[in-house]
C-alpha cells in the first residue's frame, strides 16, 4: 500500500490493459431529471448529485452549479491521476490539494447575446489551477508528475480538446 492505494491491484490493472488495450474503453452514462426551477437531479451509476443556480439568477442555491461541479470534477480527476502516477513511481504523497478557479461568462449563460461567434459565449474563458503538494520527493519530480497528470486527466483532456456532443429530442 502506498498513498492509500493497493499497488498490486493497480499494477495488475495496468498490465491487463497493456495486454489488451481494447478492454480499456468504457461508456459512462448519466441521467438528469429536472425537479423544478433550476434544480436538476443527476444520477451517475448509483450516485446522485443535485444541481441548482444561485438566487441572483433565479435559483434557490440549494446545491452547486453545473460549472462548479465541472471545476470540482477537474480538480478531483487531476488529483486522482497525480496520486496514481506518484504511486506508480513509488513516491509518497503526504498532502495534496488543488485550488481551481475559472472566469465564467454570465451574459452568455443568460442568452442575452444572439451571436455565439462573439467573445461572450457561455462557459469558462480560462481555468487556473494551483497544486499544493507535500512530499519528500523533489520539486522537479513533482512538477513532472503534475505535467503528466495534466496530460492524462480524462476530465482535463475533455476540457482542452474538442469533444463531439450529439443532442436528440425525444
Amino acid at each position: 500500500m502506498l498513498n492509500g492505494l493497493d499497488t498490486k491491484v493497480i499494477a495488475d490493472a495496468v498490465e491487463a490493459i497493456k495486454a489488451a488495450p481494447n478492454m480499456g474503453g468504457k461508456t459512462v452514462k448519466s441521467r438528469s431529471v429536472w425537479k423544478g426551477g433550476y434544480q436538476v437531479e443527476t444520477t451517475v451509476n448509483d450516485f446522485k448529485i443535485v444541481v441548482d443556480e444561485p438566487c441572483v439568477l433565479g435559483g434557490t442555491n440549494i446545491a452547486a452549479t453545473p460549472t462548479a461541479y465541472l471545476l470540482g470534477a477537474f480538480g478531483a480527476c487531476y488529483s486522482i491521476i497525480f496520486v496514481f502516477l506518484a504511486t506508480m513511481k513509488g513516491i509518497e504523497i503526504e498532502e495534496l490539494s488543488l485550488e481551481v478557479e475559472a472566469n465564467l461568462d454570465i451574459p452568455g449563460f443568460l442568452a442575452v447575446i444572439d451571436d455565439l461567434k462573439t467573445d461572450k459565449v457561455p462557459g469558462f474563458t480560462g481555468i487556473k489551477t494551483k497544486v499544493i503538494v507535500k512530499s519528500k520527493a523533489s520539486k522537479d519530480e513533482l512538477e513532472k508528475i503534475s505535467a503528466r497528470a495534466s496530460d492524462f486527466s480524462p476530465v482535463g483532456q475533455s476540457l482542452i480538446r474538442p469533444v463531439v456532443v450529439a443532442m436528440e429530442i425525444d
